[in-house]
């Protein structure tokens, strides 16, 4: 019982460093590139799996507490970390943020006007959009928009 709880607490720790990093880098180089003002633990903790973070916790707690041989336990965490940290190429970060966060031919209305364009970044109280009307991004409050 103890290796278990000794298996979820490891598995969680790494899986959770994963989660940071990434995201981190995607904040640094697709948000702030964008000037899209976003606190990183909103962004952090609106921008979660639960099924991806449980599936994580399970196979790297199991294989760093169960599995008896250090070189595949230290290969299959650097098939893991390595294109995490990969994501702190700007290049890469940016491409990264981009295909997980933007969305292409989108519409806003607020009652007086419809905006359309490509949704750069959908926040907790505002949407970022580059109006393609406008031919900039505009910053949008939620409370205004209507369905």
């Amino acid at each position: 019982m103890i290796r278990l709880v000794q298996a979820l607490l490891t598995g969680a720790f790494f899986t959770l460093i994963l989660d940071f990093m990434a995201l981190l880098a995607i904040k640094m180089h697709y948000l702030d590139h964008h000037d899209i003002h976003e606190y990183y633990n909103t962004f952090f903790a609106e921008h979660q799996n639960p099924y991806l973070l449980i599936a994580l916790t399970l196979l790297l707690g199991v294989v760093a507490i169960y599995v008896r041989s250090k070189s595949a336990t230290i290969t299959l965490y650097a098939l893991f970390f390595i294109p995490v940290l990969l994501l702190f190429v700007p290049s890469l970060g940016k491409e990264a943020g981009k295909t997980l966060l933007q969305q292409e031919n989108v519409r806003f209305g607020d009652g007086r006007h419809v905006y359309y364009g490509t949704l750069f970044y959908d926040g907790r109280h505002q949407v970022t959009l580059f109006d393609d009307e406008l031919g900039r991004l505009i910053t949008l409050d939620k409370k205004d928009l209507k369905p």
